[in-house]
């Protein structure tokens, strides 16, 4: 778990420098990420390492809240659901999981993360 976790995040850190490098350098670059197609690592295993860490917290182990296991359950599955929707192109999905996924779903899973890591 903690290796897709790692992986996650260097796939997705690294979308995110080669977006700006192209940016920067003022660089044109495919509709398609060399680093991270279509937000694979972004959003599809993100929303995979989500899930089962909501799925851990379900059946009570690694300490975190039960209803946090639900969040997260819920908000990976709309991660997942961004990386089918941004693979088949359709816009108006992209926005509405996207949209989930960033501004409610996300925050409140993180800030309740978090909170339960304090104590």
């Amino acid at each position: 778990m903690k290796l897709v976790g790692v992986g996650w995040a260097l796939l997705s850190a690294t979308h995110g420098a080669f977006a700006l490098a192209a940016d920067l350098g003022d660089v044109a670059v495919s509709q398609i990420s060399s680093t991270d197609p279509r937000g694979f690592a972004t959003f599809g295993l993100a929303g995979l390492w989500t899930i089962v860490v909501g799925w851990l917290a379900r059946q009570g182990r690694g300490g975190l809240p039960r209803g946090l296991g639900a969040l997260g359950i819920a908000g990976g599955t709309d991660l997942v659901l961004l990386y089918l929707a941004t693979l088949l192109g359709s816009d108006t999905f992209v926005l509405v999981f996207g949209g989930l996924a960033s501004v409610v779903l996300g925050p409140a899973f993180w800030v309740w993360t978090g909170s339960a890591l304090r104590r």
